[in-house]
Order: C-alpha cells, then sequence, then structure tokens
C-alpha cells in the first residue's frame, strides 16, 4: 500500500505545481481538486465499462460453444485446403475451357 500511495503522490505533482502556479492557490487546494477529479473519472469509468464487460461475457457466455466449434473445424482442416474438401482441376471448366487441345 506504502508503493502505491508514493505512485499517486508522485503521479499529481505535476497537476499540483501547475495549477499552484497558474491560479495561485494552495497546494492542499489542490490536491483536492486533482483527487476530486480523479474519483469522478474512476466512477465515469466504471459505469460505462462495467455495463460493456457485462454484455461482452454474456455474449461469450452465449457463443462459446460456436466459436469453439468453429475453431475445432479450422484446426482440423488440412493445410492448403479452402473449406469443403472440394479439390478444383484445370480444364473443363473457366474461361479457357472452350479451348481445345488441337486434336480434332
Amino acid at each position: 500500500m506504502l508503493l502505491i500511495s508514493l505512485f499517486f503522490a508522485l503521479a499529481i505533482i505535476p497537476g499540483v505545481e501547475a495549477l499552484v502556479k497558474k491560479f495561485n492557490m494552495r497546494r492542499g487546494a489542490a490536491v483536492g481538486i486533482i483527487f476530486i477529479t480523479a474519483m469522478v473519472a474512476v466512477v465515469l469509468m466504471v459505469a460505462f465499462l462495467i455495463p460493456a464487460i457485462v454484455q461482452f461475457a454474456e455474449a461469450v457466455g452465449t457463443h462459446f460453444n460456436e466459436w469453439m466449434d468453429q475453431a475445432q473445424r479450422l484446426v482440423e482442416r488440412p493445410c492448403g485446403r479452402r473449406g469443403g474438401g472440394h479439390h478444383h482441376r484445370r480444364g473443363g471448366h473457366g474461361p479457357h475451357a472452350s479451348r481445345g487441345s488441337g486434336v480434332g
């Protein structure tokens, strides 16, 4: 806890110095303003992030089995082949199919 407190104390020094110089306020008041601003920021982050995290967790819970099945199929698919197991051969289809071999 002491290290965390030291970190925050050192982190607010530039903001406190700026408020003291720019607005000619006392250090205690500057620390209070920064503390209140930080608390408001934390509350806003929690208010917006918690619902998003809950929504994401619900989506993962709903689709987890489907995603795992897709991942399993992807892992099991042989390399170099696109899905479906169809092998495409040249000839018979496509833009050059009408060209003959010259044999009549």
